[in-house]
């Protein structure tokens, strides 16, 4: 797969100090996932942006969640396939620790099969404040 420059930005998402509210994030995941075609791309960026919307929704307790989506961007080939690029930004350290993977569980294995991906099109790293890279 040949990408030269077709680089778009897709969402803000929670990189808005409107989304963090004060909060200081303790850690960061970034992603990359790689789809197969223009069908997967499309499906992959709609469960993106719906996920996205239900974070920036007030939660039933009245607190923002314990993470938030940051931007999103995609880079194309002319064929379709290509990669989706987003991060996570985490702001409690045991939700995290917890759930920093969770892509790779059974409930996301279902979801990534109707999207046509599975945890194997993921590259995912995690740099958390307190311990530096990891």
């Amino acid at each position: 797969m040949y990408i030269e420059n077709n680089g778009q930005l897709v969402s803000w998402g929670g990189s808005t100090e409107e989304r963090r509210q004060g909060r200081t994030p303790i850690a960061e995941s970034h992603a990359t996932i790689k789809v197969k075609d223009e069908i997967t791309m499309s499906r992959c960026l709609t469960a993106l942006e719906e996920s996205d919307s239900r974070l920036a929704m007030p939660s039933m307790n009245g607190r923002p969640a314990n993470y938030d989506w940051t931007i999103v961007y995609k880079d194309a080939a002319d064929d379709g396939s290509g990669n989706i690029h987003f991060g996570v930004v985490w702001y409690d350290q045991d939700y995290y620790e917890a759930h920093r993977d969770t892509f790779k569980g059974r409930f996301h294995g279902h979801l990534f099969a109707q999207l046509g991906i599975s945890a194997d099109d993921f590259s995912v790293s995690h740099w958390n404040r307190e311990y530096a890279a990891v």
